[in-house]
């Protein structure tokens, strides 16, 4: 299998993003694109707050024209932590938009099968242990546990989307040693195949 190199990936995303559906085919008479938003936290100003609240409400775009809305459908969200100073809970009731209690659900809809066409994964802000190394420009604060984590879910995503949503295995996430917060919905057990 040829795998883009992270420039190449990051390069045709800002591609997808760039246009819009409707460059690539889309009919704007059809219902749009499903996206699963997976989010570590949401909360005034996090990132997840700026761009899914994005596709939730639409923005500006300076030129007359009112809000612009986006041609993808939020058809759910995920939320690992929800603080008392939670956004998202609310923001998703508002329009509709499916509650996931894993990510598995915020993938599949329900179905038993991928069922979004595509995933906003936005994982930067939370409640996680200190990695015990300087914070700064040049450390994150997050442990690397789940930075590691991140990655792997976004590369089996990735590898599903390119084999047709088939389900990949992936063994090498097994044997990273985090442990989400007790109050995150961060799958505990094996999902049921």
């Amino acid at each position: 299998m040829i795998r883009p190199t992270r420039r190449e990936f990051l390069g045709a995303a800002g591609a997808i993003a760039g246009p819009g559906p409707t460059a690539f085919g889309f009919d704007p008479s059809k219902p749009r694109p499903k996206i699963a938003a997976i989010c570590s936290a949401y909360h005034y100003l996090s990132h997840a707050y700026h761009i899914v609240g994005r596709f939730l409400d639409g923005f500006d775009l300076h030129d007359d024209q009112g809000l612009h809305r986006p041609d993808f459908e939020i058809a759910s969200l995920f939320i690992e932590q929800t603080p008392a100073n939670d956004l998202g809970l609310d923001k998703a009731r508002r329009h509709n938009v499916r509650l996931s209690p894993t990510i598995a659900d915020a993938l599949m809809l329900g179905t038993g099968k991928v069922a979004v066409n595509g995933v906003l994964l936005i994982a930067e802000h939370g409640d996680y242990p200190d990695n015990g190394k300087p914070s700064g420009p040049a450390a994150p604060p997050d442990p690397v546990e789940r930075t590691l984590l991140t990655g792997g879910m976004l590369d089996a995503l990735l590898d599903s989307r390119l084999q047709g949503g088939r389900q990949v295995e992936t063994p090498g996430l097994v044997a990273i040693d985090y442990d989400a917060p007790v109050d995150s919905g961060f799958i505990r057990t094996p999902v049921a195949g």
